[in-house]
């Protein structure tokens, strides 16, 4: 008989304490501490009934809250509607996850101030989210590792941990008192790893000198290989103090949202910044990225998104798949925004489909050369892209600085709408475009014509059968069926997610802004974002709101 040794080892834990033996386990048993800024006092037990009123690692914890050993898998939950201010930044939480027992720096939807004070807002009768206040100040206790200053929050020893539901606000820069490597950073994760944020409200910052370092919301320290995910994340400057810098430029103080990064981004909405993302990304999908503005001014241009070397991370799902890039929106940039950047690195394969991109000046859709170890590949269809701005869309659809490149790039299956002839930017690689077929190119006003605008509810989507993009493209089911990341390609765009502001608290957001359309499995696809049906997809249900845990 063979005896099942785990099963063994596992009974031996359960062993009877009447018998003179201990009750064995793995590890202690994780704890949940709870901290309010209103309410609270950091010599009380950090209990909900008598919580802390900082949370371990901000600056002014003390007593308790500074000598409580806090362990892996452990809950640290800050109370909604709180203001904790610019004396406990930087924060730097210690680690609270492990593999085997992942932790959680958060909230408890149900705890929260029903009262506005000095030190918390009133969330009425719902949940908002805790806040992180640096008051438009500099923060003295920013400097980190001599890596960055000014910084409100730094989680990079985090290990298993996710992160979820804070607004950052108010947040100030200055390279006037300021010097070193980025100086100005809302929250570092430089050094994390397998770690999830999820559900932040970033705004209302504002700054005092022109040229100020790069300013991200999110600074990830250039790191790769990490497992890091930013999720159903709001960045929006709408709200921002901007004033005039050099040169004529009024627009400098726009932060960048994610900069520096290897992160997964996904189901998030990016709103008057000067980058939505730039780094090297596995995988970024459903996500909007608009109204970006110009950048500082010592930034060489802004971004919508910009992957500098496409698959050096290990989030794509096998080592041939560089950047996946789907379901994104991209509008309303300025001039000398790069909208889409993919630089697909040596031996993989970088795929961009389902994206809506419009009222976007040049350097539209640019698939172009790595930082290092060129050049990979691209896949580039089922995209839907206006050349330009809405008010004249002349430019090139794509862009590059090699003939390898391009050469190496399939152009399947998307409507490029442009008055220019030569939108595949074909002179600039020697008449050489890789492959291009199935693409449908029209000017704008023989798409609006057909009834393809921007003021749809779904930019430049069919609206009749007899529409030039329904039945032109090809199959590419055989795409959907390389990996399970590819497998969306397979239905149509979901045009990414809306904010949802209904409560001016707690701004959300709201998944799947269209019910996708499945493509067919045999036969021909319609070319563009959107696979034409006779009835138009109804919008998501308020069901799909992304709520903290």
């Amino acid at each position: 008989m063979r005896i099942n040794l785990g099963c063994v080892a596992r009974g031996i834990l359960l062993l009877l304490t009447s018998s003179g033996f201990l009750l064995l386990s793995p590890s202690a048993a994780a704890a949940t501490y709870y901290v309010s800024y209103a309410t609270g006092a950091d010599t009380n037990a950090g209990t909900k009934a008598s919580p802390w009123q900082n949370a371990p690692g901000m600056a002014l914890c003390a007593s308790s809250c500074n000598s409580t050993s806090i362990n892996a898998g452990d809950h640290i939950i800050l109370r909604g509607g709180d203001i904790w201010p610019n004396g406990d930044f930087a924060w730097t939480p210690p680690n609270m996850g492990s593999s085997s027992a992942p932790g959680y720096l958060g909230v408890d939807q149900t705890w929260y101030s029903t009262t506005a004070g000095t030190n918390s807002v009133n969330c009425g009768s719902s949940f908002c989210r805790p806040i992180l206040d640096a008051g438009n100040a500099i923060i003295e206790g920013g400097n980190v590792n001599n890596a960055g200053k000014n910084i409100v929050a730094n989680f990079g020893n985090f290990t298993y941990v996710t992160v979820d539901s804070f607004e950052m606000r108010h947040f100030y820069y200055d390279t006037n008192t300021l010097t070193g490597a980025c100086c100005n950073i809302i929250f570092s994760y430089d050094g994390a790893t397998n770690t999830t944020f999820e559900n932040f409200y970033i705004h209302g910052w504002s700054y005092n000198s022109a040229g100020a370092c790069c300013a991200p919301a999110f600074n990830g320290g250039g790191q790769l290989d990490t497992n890091i995910t930013i999720t159903t994340t709001i960045v929006d400057g709408s709200d921002t103090v901007l004033t005039t810098c050099t040169g004529g430029n009024t627009t400098c103080g726009a932060i960048a949202a994610i900069f520096n990064s290897g992160a997964t981004i996904t189901y998030s909405y990016f709103n008057d910044v000067s980058d939505g993302c730039v780094g090297e990304f596995p995988l970024v999908h459903d996500n909007v990225f608009q109204n970006i503005l110009e950048p500082f001014d010592n930034e060489a241009h802004p971004n919508g998104c910009e992957s500098l070397t496409d698959g050096n991370s290990s989030g794509g799902a096998t080592s041939s798949i560089g950047l996946v890039f789907y379901n994104n929106i991209v509008r309303h940039t300025a001039n000398g925004v790069v909208n889409v950047w993919s630089a697909p690195a040596f031996s993989r394969t970088s795929y961009l489909f389902n994206n809506v991109v419009y009222d976007a000046p040049a350097n539209v859709f640019d698939i172009a050369n790595p930082l290092s170890n060129c050049c990979g590949s691209a896949v580039v269809v089922n995209n839907t892209i206006e050349c330009g701005p809405d008010s004249d869309p002349t430019s090139t659809c794509t862009g590059t600085a090699s003939d390898l490149i391009l050469s190496g790039t399939a152009f399947e299956n998307n409507h490029f709408i442009t008055s220019t002839s030569d939108y595949l930017d074909c002179s600039a690689t020697s008449g050489s475009c890789g492959t291009a077929s199935n693409n449908v190119p029209q000017s704008k006003s023989t798409a609006n014509g057909q009834g393809y605008s921007s003021s749809e509810t779904y930019a430049f989507s069919p609206t009749a059968s007899s529409n030039s993009t329904v039945g032109a493209g090809t199959n590419l089911t055989s795409i959907c069926n390389i990996s399970s990341v590819l497998a969306p390609l397979c239905s149509d765009t979901t045009y990414a997610v809306t904010e949802n502001t209904s409560n001016t608290a707690y701004p959300v957001i709201v998944t799947n802004a269209r019910t996708t359309n499945p493509r067919p499995a045999t036969g021909a696809w319609d070319a563009g974002a959107y696979e034409f049906a006779s009835t138009t997809p109804p919008t998501a249900p308020s069901a799909l709101l992304a709520t903290p845990h």
